[in-house]
C-alpha cells in the first residue's frame, strides 16, 4: 500500500512539473525581441482607414485597420496594418522591392536569410518613428503603379508601437493617438480598470454572460467580434442560427472560418457590449493553441466588437477604460 502511495505521489509530482515546465516553455516561445522603435511626441490623432474584403458571404467592411505612413525619401502616402497581435513591427520585402525599383532609396540589409532596415526613419500619421533595426519579411505583393485605387500596404505596425505608452482608439471618429500620459479629457471621464500587457499582448478581463474570461485584444483580427474554441462557440451560439463558413488567409496560410450568430453580452468593467457573432477557426498552429490553453485565455477579440466606442490602453501602468 505504501509503495502504491509513493508511486501515486511520484506521478502527481511528474504531472505538476510537466504542466509548469510546459507553461514556461510555451510562454518563452512567444517572448518578443527588444523594442527597437523610438517614438517622437505627437499632439494630433492619426486617422485610420478600414479596408473591406470580399468573402463567400458578402463584403466585410471591417476586414483590416490600416494607418497612413510616410517613408523617408519616398514621395506619397502608404499604409501599414495596425496589428496588436504582432509583438513587433515589420516591413514587407516584396513591396520594398517595388519601391526601390522606382525610387532606389531604401537600403535592405541581409544577414544570412534575415533581412532588415537599419537606422530607418518613417512616420505614422504625425508621429515620427526611428527604428534602430526593423525586420523585413518576404511578404506582400509588388506594387501596381497603374492602379491608384488600392491602398499600398508596406508593412505591419505591431505592439512595440504602444509599449510603455497610452493608446487611444476612437472608433467613433476613426482615429488613434499614442501618448505618454492618459489624455486629460479622458482621465476624468472614464473608469479605469486593470489589464495585463504581457509579452506585448493585450489581455483584457471580461465577463461573458456573467462568466469571467481573459480575452486577447488583437487589432489585426478586425473582422471578428470574438474568436474562441469550438466548444465555447457552441455554447454562445444563438439557437436556430445558421453557420457561415469561408476561407481566410493569415500570413499566407489558409484558414477555415466558422461564424454563427450570438445574443450573448460581454462586459468590460461597467460597460456591456452585445455579441452578435462568434467565430472559431480551423487551421491555426499548434503553438498558438498551446499558448491560448496555458495562458488561460478564453478567446480573442477584434476591432468589430468596439465599433462606436473609445478604448484607452495605458500599457505602462496596465490600466484600461472603455468609453461608450
Amino acid at each position: 500500500m505504501k509503495t502504491l502511495k509513493r508511486v501515486l505521489v511520484s506521478l502527481i509530482a511528474i504531472i505538476l512539473i510537466s504542466v509548469i515546465g510546459g507553461y514556461f516553455y510555451f510562454k518563452s516561445q512567444f517572448q518578443p525581441p527588444a523594442n527597437q522603435l523610438v517614438l517622437g511626441d505627437s499632439i494630433t490623432p492619426t486617422p485610420f482607414v478600414w479596408l473591406g474584403d470580399s468573402t463567400e458571404n458578402g463584403v466585410d467592411e471591417y476586414s483590416a485597420m490600416v494607418l497612413p505612413v510616410t517613408l523617408e525619401g519616398i514621395p506619397g502616402t502608404y499604409y501599414m496594418q495596425f496589428d496588436l497581435g504582432a509583438p513587433y513591427s515589420l516591413f514587407y520585402g516584396k513591396v520594398l522591392t517595388s519601391l526601390n525599383e522606382k525610387y532606389n532609396k531604401i537600403v535592405i540589409h541581409q544577414n544570412g536569410d534575415a533581412s532588415s532596415l537599419e537606422q530607418f526613419s518613417f512616420k505614422v500619421g504625425n508621429t515620427d518613428i526611428f527604428a534602430k533595426t526593423i525586420k523585413v519579411k518576404d511578404y506582400g505583393s509588388a506594387i501596381d503603379w497603374n492602379d491608384s485605387s488600392r491602398a499600398r500596404i508596406v508593412g505591419t505596425i505591431g505592439a512595440d508601437f504602444i509599449e510603455d505608452k497610452v493608446l487611444t482608439i476612437d472608433y467613433k471618429h476613426e482615429n488613434i493617438s499614442v501618448a505618454s500620459e492618459i489624455p486629460h479629457e479622458l482621465a476624468n471621464a472614464a473608469q479605469f480598470s486593470d489589464f495585463r500587457f504581457e509579452s506585448r499582448r493585450v489581455l483584457l478581463p471580461s465577463k461573458i454572460d456573467g462568466q469571467e474570461q481573459t480575452l486577447l485584444f488583437d487589432t489585426g483580427a478586425s473582422a471578428f467580434e470574438l474568436l474562441t474554441d469550438k466548444s465555447t462557440w457552441n455554447e454562445l451560439s444563438k439557437a436556430g442560427s445558421k453557420e457561415e463558413t469561408y476561407e481566410a488567409n493569415s500570413w499566407g496560410k489558409k484558414l477555415i472560418v466558422h461564424n454563427i450568430q450570438s445574443n450573448s453580452l460581454i462586459a468590460f468593467g461597467s460597460v456591456e457590449l452585445p455579441l452578435s457573432m462568434v467565430t472559431y477557426i480551423e487551421g491555426t498552429g499548434f503553438m498558438q493553441n498551446m499558448l491560448m490553453k496555458f495562458s488561460g485565455m478564453g478567446g480573442m477579440i477584434g476591432n468589430k466588437l468596439f465599433i462606436g466606442n473609445i478604448l484607452v490602453l495605458d500599457t505602462k501602468n496596465q490600466k484600461y477604460a472603455l468609453i461608450e
